[in-house]
């Protein structure tokens, strides 16, 4: 269960995205060319706010997140993973 962290900054939140951010996000996903996303683009495609975003990385629960220096990657073939996963 995630809790939403209250963002004051407008265009940040589920609900702001606009289409073609979302399609924009999946392509990316499935590019299979591409090792590494944007954190915004993860946050997209996992439909939460940057900053839940964040936090989940912080924590070590945002799936294949990962820092280099001040900035936050996520391993797309472990989101990808994770979003396919079959129980």
């Amino acid at each position: 269960m995630t809790t939403e962290v209250p963002n004051e900054r407008p265009g940040r939140t589920p609900s702001a995205y606009t289409d073609e951010d979302r399609t924009s996000a999946i392509e990316k996903l499935h590019d299979e060319t591409r090792l590494v996303m944007e954190m915004r683009d993860a946050s997209i495609v996992l439909d939460l706010s940057v900053t839940t975003a964040y936090v989940l990385a912080r924590k070590g629960q945002m799936p294949g997140a990962f820092k280099v220096g001040e900035h936050w990657k996520v391993n797309r073939p472990i989101l990808k993973d994770f979003l396919y996963a079959v129980d």
